[in-house]
């Protein structure tokens, strides 16, 4: 067996040693260039999606100026500008540098497998799921252990377990009920805003753990008592709170939508519409954060968005899902042909370009993407950006090999919705064997899709 070693942050596009030259090119690119000029070739597709002034151009001298000035359009919802400045400014100052991952050097690859996964197979890593989850979790739904974590560890598992449960599980009552105890427990941090926050690390020791030791020195030095409540921090420094907040939000419009059509003691409506009111003071409190340049904390915010619209069959959280897209995330795709490599589809900031974020990104347009109608005004670009920015992360894993297995539940979530062409399902297909064989989570999109579906 080859072995596939486990890249950094979720990222893995590979890249040849030839973008260590651009990298260097990309410090020197276009630091006189200005805003507001036509891009080569033919209209842009975005040039579609939006309408108004862009307002006066900017001077693309540096970096932190083009980023403080999406900010600002984006708080002022200035749509027309934000496409302006992220299309004609910070793609071109960003050069030969646009689209390449600043993880790079550290990702390493898999080629490509051909071999199906059986439904027996799949069956079994359901099993070793469940006992996974018995050592997360405690029966009430807290997280076993004493160390502080993080809403997303214990949103992310149940995520995927409702996704198994809807695929036909042996112990579905089981697996609800453990679905709810998690439900109860979001319920009872979420604020009265409707805000599902991040919990106060201020004052503990310095944690060993990245992503903890991230948020307690971003709490430490850059937030302030009043911003703070009860314990759970209420500002959201740079949309950082976008993140933990989205998944939750997904979780309790998806989770309202299992416990709606089942049998016995969990087909309760008093619980069903104890879910829908969190969750619309959930999607109150995500509609109203202004987009930051951040483009995949916004993608969380459009993945419960549109969740919540799907679930609820509401227009204003599809519209809201659809605003965020628009708004905060399609504007950094860097537009087909404009490289004619694997960059483009892919997100112009090497941060958004790690292939993690990129399918961060893919899952919020894919549930956009399903809650819209068809005769919804968006609709064809929301479809042309989505299916943009799959491509690119298909290619990547076709051309390149398999880093991570993260892309397996996103294509399998394209797959079930909107049907899979050869290349999505050879690259779902590679994806899903590394992560059988690195007995990595299983994926429970694709036991839904291809289990429940009857694929076998």
């Amino acid at each position: 067996m080859v072995r596939v070693d486990r890249c950094p942050d979720r990222g893995c596009p590979a890249r040849r040693a030839s973008h260590v030259r651009a990298i260097l090119l990309g410090t020197l690119a276009l630091l006189s260039a200005r805003c507001g000029e036509a891009l080569p070739g033919d209209q842009p597709v975005y040039q579609r999606f939006i309408a108004g002034d862009p307002g006066p151009p900017i001077a693309c001298t540096s970096r932190e100026d083009i980023r403080r000035e999406l900010d600002a359009a984006m708080a002022a919802k200035q749509t027309a500008r934000v496409w302006m400045i992220a299309q004609q400014c910070y793609l071109p100052f960003l050069g030969e540098v646009a689209g390449v991952p600043d993880d790079q050097a550290l990702l390493k690859y898999a080629q490509n497998a051909d071999t199906v996964l059986t439904s027996s197979e799949l069956e079994a890593e359901y099993h070793r799921f469940w006992k996974d989850l018995q050592r997360i979790f405690n029966a009430d739904g807290t997280m076993q252990g004493s160390e502080p974590h993080l809403l997303r560890d214990q949103v992310s598992p149940a995520i995927n377990l409702l996704q198994f449960i809807q695929g036909g599980v042996p112990n579905r009552a089981e697996a609800l009920a453990l679905l709810t105890h998690v439900a109860d427990q979001l319920l009872a941090v979420q604020r009265s805003s409707g805000l599902f926050g991040a919990p106060d690390l201020r004052r503990l020791p310095t944690l060993m753990d990245s992503t903890l030791s991230h948020v307690q020195a971003v709490q430490r030095t850059q937030l302030e008592d009043h911003d703070f409540e009860e314990g759970w921090q209420t500002t959201s420094y740079q949309g950082g709170l976008q993140l933990d907040h989205g998944l939750a939000l997904a979780l309790l419009a998806q989770l309202h939508d299992a416990t709606s059509d089942d049998t016995g003691k969990w087909n309760h409506a008093a619980r069903r519409a104890e879910y829908a009111a969190a969750a619309r003071r959930a999607g109150e409190w995500a509609t109203a954060q202004p987009c930051v340049e951040n483009f995949n904390y916004n993608a969380f915010s459009a993945y419960g968005l549109a969740h919540l619209g799907l679930t609820l069959r509401e227009k204003t959280w599809r519209r809201a899902a659809v605003e965020k897209m628009k708004l905060g995330v399609f504007p950094g795709t860097i537009p087909a042909g404009h490289f004619g490599d694997l960059r483009d589809g892919r997100y112009m900031d090497p941060h958004n370009a790690r292939n993690g974020y990129h399918w961060i990104i893919v899952r919020g347009a894919i549930a956009t993407r399903a809650a819209l109608e068809a005769e919804d005004p968006d609709a064809e670009v929301i479809r042309y950006y989505a299916d943009l920015n799959l491509g690119a992360g298909v290619r990547e894993i076709l051309e390149r090999g398999v880093c991570h297995t993260s892309p397996a539940h996103e294509l399998a979530e394209h797959c079930q919705r909107f049907g899979c062409d050869a290349s999505a399902e050879r690259a779902l297909t590679s994806t899903m064997f590394w992560n059988h064989e690195m007995a990595d989570e299983p994926v429970g999109p694709y036991y839904r899709w291809r289990v429940g579906a009857g694929a076998f």
